[in-house]
C-alpha cells in the first residue's frame, strides 16, 4: 500500500554504503543518528556526535550501535561519499 508508514531506517535502505571496507560503523546507524540530531537542532557533525551520545540508549532501541557513536570526521567523511541524488 502506498500510504503505508515506513520506519526512518527504511526510508534509506536503497541508499548505498560509498566505502569501499567493512567498517565500524553501519550506514543505516550514521544516517538515523544525523537525522534525529538535526531534528533535534544539532547543525555541526560535533554537535551530532554530541546528540547521539547523550541518546545512545534510545538509539540502541531502534539499531545496535555494537562500536557506540562514530567521530565527527567520521560522519563528515561518510556524508561527503553519498550520493546525493540516489
Amino acid at each position: 500500500m502506498a500510504n503505508e508508514p515506513i520506519s526512518l531506517v527504511a526510508a534509506f535502505d536503497d541508499l548505498n554504503d560509498p566505502r569501499a571496507r567493512q567498517c565500524a560503523y553501519r550506514l543505516d546507524e550514521l544516517l538515523l543518528a544525523a537525522i534525529c540530531a538535526v531534528i533535534s537542532g544539532a547543525e555541526s557533525w560535533t554537535a551530532v556526535v554530541e546528540w547521539s551520545e547523550t541518546k545512545l540508549d534510545w538509539l540502541r532501541q531502534q539499531l545496535p550501535f555494537a562500536n557506540g557513536i562514530a567521530s565527527h570526521d567520521t560522519f563528515g567523511r561518510v556524508f561527503s561519499l553519498l550520493d546525493a541524488t540516489q
